[in-house]
């Protein structure tokens, strides 16, 4: 069972800062979600999600508090969930979007994607 000494307050990746951030979203779960029937980051919808906050020094939208890796990766291991129904959609739909993204890229075959989500895109 999770509790609240599982969560641990988050550090921005990008401009090093720990605590000076606004809150977007509150976070909309409760500890029971924290087991492998309910809780996947692989279920769609989702729904269901950490608070959200925004960076106040470069923007940085991030989860925070979260819980920690080792539960996070009991949860993903245990899960039952499987994109295989979605898999040959979404090859499609992510190469329409790397067609549109070419003309914004100053350098051919380099682009930087943070936060893979299922790893579709990647």
């Amino acid at each position: 069972m999770v509790n609240l000494n599982d969560f641990h307050p988050t550090k921005c990746v990008i401009c090093d800062t720990f605590g000076n951030a606004t809150e977007i979203y509150p976070a909309n779960f409760d500890l029971e979600a924290f087991n492998p029937g309910i809780f996947s980051a692989r279920r769609l919808p989702d729904r269901i999600h950490y608070r959200i906050i925004r960076c106040k020094v470069c923007g940085l939208v991030r989860s925070d508090p979260v819980v920690n890796r080792r539960i996070l990766a009991s949860l993903y291991t245990q899960s039952s969930f499987s994109y295989a129904d979605e898999a040959i959609n979404s090859r499609y739909a992510y190469g329409r979007y790397l067609d549109r993204l070419n003309k914004y890229l100053t350098e051919k075959n380099t682009l930087l994607e943070i936060g893979c989500g299922n790893g579709f895109f990647l």
